[in-house]
């Protein structure tokens, strides 16, 4: 649970919100799974999900990763995230993009 009494004290010096243990390692275990095979296609992919830029050997830009599969829907609506972005926002976000952008060494 986050303590928005103190959330002034939730950054980082770099702007960042950390949060410890929110997400499962299973969770992300498969949403890397998941990536990992999108990331390994050429040309075409699934459905509606779609690479946003040619991949290359440096990194892969993912459209639409929302419907590659229900993690990431799960990622993008995780209570303590929302609870955040609300008392941040004052209630005035939305989801605008659901890219995956990743990088490869």
């Amino acid at each position: 649970m986050i303590n928005l009494k103190n959330f002034d004290y939730e950054f980082d010096l770099n702007g960042f919100v950390v949060l410890k243990n929110v997400v499962k390692l299973d969770k992300i275990k498969l949403a890397n799974k998941i990536l990992a095979n999108i990331e390994k296609k050429k040309g075409n992919l699934d459905g509606d999900v779609f690479f946003g830029k040619s991949p290359s050997n440096q990194e892969a830009y993912i459209s639409n990763v929302l419907s590659a599969g229900k993690v990431f829907e799960d990622l993008a609506i995780i209570p303590e995230i929302l609870r955040l972005l609300s008392h941040v926002t004052s209630n005035f976000f939305r989801l605008n993009h659901a890219v995956a952008m990743t990088k490869f060494k």
